[in-house]
């Protein structure tokens, strides 16, 4: 299953794979709840990169750090948002709009790159750290 062919699908299956689950949280203001989806499928995505590839090699282009730092960064923008809200006198999780130079940007959409920074790299990390038991 190792043949050029099957790596080349594996490798645009991960890149459209990673377009659509960012598209997914983009419009998380409008439509909640992606975060997770985003992240389902980025599992999935990945996965098939460590069975076309092996372990060693999907280690080796995907470092299992990413997954581990994706997991502390999502967790600490899930706590920060929310504790900002609560800091401000206002009702745990409530949305608002941070103004950036040329729009706003809304919690929502933190909210399920948090999420899809901690079910993924939480996963991920732990498929990564599966191994065949010794005998």
């Amino acid at each position: 299953m190792n043949n050029l062919l099957v790596r080349f699908v594996a490798s645009a299956v991960l890149a459209v794979t990673w377009i659509i689950a960012w598209q997914e949280i983009f419009y998380a203001g409008t439509l909640p709840g992606e975060g997770f989806t985003a992240a389902i499928l980025i599992l999935l995505a990945v996965i098939l990169q460590f069975v076309v590839l092996g372990y060693a090699e999907a280690c080796r282009r995907i470092p299992p750090r990413i997954f581990r730092v994706a997991l502390i960064v999502g967790i600490g923008l899930l706590l920060a948002l929310l504790g900002l809200p609560v800091l401000a006198g206002k009702a745990m999780l409530t949305a608002f709009k941070i103004p950036l130079a040329f729009d706003t940007l809304s919690s929502t959409t933190l909210f399920d790159t948090a999420i899809f920074l901690v079910i993924g790299g939480g996963l991920l990390t732990a498929f990564t750290n599966l191994r065949e038991p010794r005998s």
